[in-house]
């Protein structure tokens, strides 16, 4: 299976989720969005061998059209963007003091994006480039 190659074969140090986190609804139904990702976090090896095993794998995600929105219509006056954006904060655990997370209210960040630097890992100060 997929996660078995990542953590096993591949040995992932991150998983990067690039959007189509969880196909939801075609209609701006959160609930049913809702239930599209805790299906895709539930599911059986993405659980037992993902980054959700131990030792877990840090993930970091961003969303697409499918995410976002209901589809390929959506754009910056989709009007569940904040109800999107809140579920996706649920979906991949973000803290509470993350500028995208709903409890920041009024200084909520608007939109997904983020940015991350990552050592690799056991890594020396080298000149090689690396």
């Amino acid at each position: 299976a997929l996660w078995n190659h990542v953590r096993n074969t591949f040995k992932a140090d991150l998983w990067v989720w690039l959007g189509d986190n969880a196909y939801g609804p075609t209609e701006n139904i959160m609930s049913e969005k809702r239930l599209a990702y805790d299906a895709a976090k539930q599911d059986q090896y993405y659980s037992s061998v993902g980054p959700l095993a131990e030792p877990k794998i840090p993930v970091i995600a961003t969303w697409d059209n499918n995410d976002f929105g209901n589809s390929y219509d959506v754009g910056g006056d989709y009007n569940c963007q904040a109800s999107s954006q809140a579920e996706f904060s649920r979906h991949f655990d973000l803290p509470t003091d993350d500028p995208r997370h709903p409890s920041q209210q009024d200084n909520q960040q608007y939109g997904v994006y983020s940015s991350h630097v990552f050592d690799k890992p056991n890594a020396t100060n080298s000149t090689d480039g690396y």
